[in-house]
């Protein structure tokens, strides 16, 4: 492995950004706003730092609390829901350096050897992934299961996941701007809503499509006073002005990503009364640390409540997998019904491929692979979706085209149905023309490379397999991913991680301390985790194409900008 050290740049910092960003609350900092809606002017939005940057530049660690911390915990003097300790406790994120590409040519033999030709962008994108925004005032919510990770139990964050995950958009929006080639797509690879609720759907569309966003349910709380200043206030989101795709994951259709929403849970969804999930699921008695729960909307950091009304809601059902897909359908913005067509909706299909760039011979494949029967947090692939896949790569290898493969789950993480990861990883093998699937679900970052069983020690052919991290669980990023020509039979894949722009001070970068913390509190060595996770945050993949794919690729569209250096890395 090698680093990439084309270029370094210096730790940006600023002075006082919160004061910064309170005087720009309403005017934007600079930030065209396009949307001419009266009611969007009535509200603020939410600015970011003047000087942009990405995980290249540097990046949020999560801090390392001191032993005192580590015994108070212990001992039940410090525990999860005291989000104003915090600070004190010295839990939360810190800056650092910067990290540069991590080159892996283990699909690319000869590349030490290789001679450069003209370079050539051929795609670049954006993908998030698991943003599963949240109504933490919902009668579903298992706020009250703090005493071990289960489902969407308890997270300090989770009133502020439409801040964190619009911040990343707002971001983006702002890098696209400024780039020398713009962006060609962007893909929503899954869990875009927790609770898999109607409402929480329906912010992550109104983010992406740009608009008022009002995270607040049941009734209005303002529990800070003033608007732009608490988790509860309405917003205003830019938008993101490009091409855009979106998939199922297992937090769509299914209560809380692992359960069938029967009558039962439908009923309680819109009712008052908090609902014991852990009982309905899995027959857990309710007990100190193993109820039900919501977050209080009328305090400043949502107060776990296990009992008592929270006020209704008639948004807050879960819909069945064909109305999730008339949803991506009819949200406004290009390209119409985001790769979904009227007959995908209607079938319930939620799989489909396409071309991002017209006249390229550069297929995505997405993927369903949701489990309904069972109901599991698992992946799945059904015959239907086996077959359509098997012939959708016959095609393009046909065709001449080059695949990428898109899905919620990992192949390791697909255990259910008639097809499963081992299989999967196979057949995406033994096809040539696939270079890459990219991936959500684990929350982290992860890349290794596929080969097909017979080749296992030759170190060629294959896929890479890459995982992207969720915007609601730390580190809150997001994934920029560009095809790179090298001109001699060689296509480059670069990766880029993206920590939003949020000031510190902000509710998003509030979003990212809380995440910090609520990681330490399910993984004390956390720290470690995350530095262990270098080798896969940003890197350069190598790949050897067949003669008959380097061909095919010579005549696509290109730019003879490649963003990943001229952009991402010179800010």
């Amino acid at each position: 492995m090698l680093r990439f050290e084309s270029c370094r740049r210096h730790l940006v910092r600023w002075a006082a950004p919160w004061v910064l960003a309170s005087a720009c609350l309403t005017t934007g900092c600079g930030e065209e706003d396009p949307d001419d809606d009266p009611q969007a002017a009535e509200v603020p939005h939410y600015p970011i730092t003047d000087e942009i940057y990405t995980t290249l530049q540097q990046l949020w660690l999560p801090k390392d609390p001191p032993t005192s911390t580590v015994q108070a915990s212990s001992e039940g003097e410090f525990v999860i829901t005291e989000i104003p300790r915090y600070a004190e406790m010295g839990l939360g994120v810190e800056l650092g350096a910067g990290e540069l590409w991590t080159e892996r040519d283990e699909l690319a033999p000869g590349w030490d050897a290789h001679t450069p030709g003209a370079r050539r962008s051929l795609m670049f994108f954006w993908q998030s992934t698991d943003p599963q925004v949240v109504d933490e005032e919902s009668p579903l919510r298992l706020s009250g299961v703090t005493g071990a990770a289960i489902g969407s139990a308890y997270r300090p964050q989770d009133h502020l996941t439409t801040q964190a995950f619009e911040s990343q958009v707002r971001t983006v929006r702002a890098i696209q701007e400024r780039l020398t080639r713009p962006l060609d797509f962007a893909i929503l690879t899954g869990d875009l809503a927790d609770g898999g609720q109607k409402n929480e759907l329906q912010w992550v569309m109104d983010i992406m499509t740009g608009g008022v966003i009002d995270p607040d349910t049941g009734k209005n709380d303002d529990p800070v006073p003033g608007p732009g200043n608490d988790h509860n206030d309405p917003y205003r989101s830019l938008g993101l002005e490009v091409p855009w795709y979106a998939l199922v994951g297992n937090h769509e259709v299914l209560y809380s990503g692992i359960a069938t929403a029967t009558a039962e849970v439908q009923a309680a969804a819109v009712g008052e009364e908090v609902f014991q999930g852990l009982y309905h699921i899995l027959k857990i008695n309710p007990s100190e640390g193993f109820q039900g729960g919501f977050r209080d909307g009328t305090t400043e950091h949502g107060e776990v409540r296990t009992q008592g009304p929270t006020p209704a809601d008639a948004n807050r059902y879960i819909p069945d997998l064909n109305e999730v897909l008339s949803i991506f359908h009819g949200t406004p913005g290009l390209p119409e019904g985001h790769g979904l067509t009227q007959a995908d909706v209607a079938a319930g299909k939620g799989y489909y491929s396409f071309l991002p760039v017209a006249g390229s011979p550069i297929r995505v494949i997405a993927l369903n692979t949701l489990s309904q029967d069972p109901a599991t947090a698992d992946g799945a692939i059904d015959e239907a979706q086996w077959s359509w896949l098997t012939a959708e790569l016959d095609a393009s290898a046909a065709r001449g085209e080059l695949v990428l493969m898109a899905s919620h789950h990992q192949a390791k993480e697909i255990k259910r149905g008639a097809h499963r990861g081992p299989e999967l990883e196979a057949l995406l093998a033994r096809h040539e023309h696939v270079i890459l699937h990219f991936t959500g679900h684990g929350h982290s970052n992860a890349v290794t490379h596929i080969l097909p069983d017979l080749e296992r020690d030759e170190g060629h052919r294959g896929y890479w397999e890459v995982m992207t991290p969720s915007t609601i669980d730390f580190p809150l990023q997001t994934r920029f991913w560009e095809l790179v020509d090298e001109g001699d039979g060689y296509l480059s894949i670069y990766g880029t991680l993206l920590d939003h722009n949020a000031p510190e001070g902000s509710l998003a970068h509030r979003a990212r301390e809380l995440a910090a913390g609520h990681g330490w509190f399910q993984n004390r060595a956390q720290r470690a985790r995350f530095d262990a996770e270098r080798e896969h945050r940003n890197f350069i993949l190598r790949v050897k194409v067949s003669d008959a794919l380097s061909t095919s690729l010579a005549t696509a569209p290109s730019s003879d900008s490649i963003a990943s250096e001229d952009t991402l890395a010179a800010f």
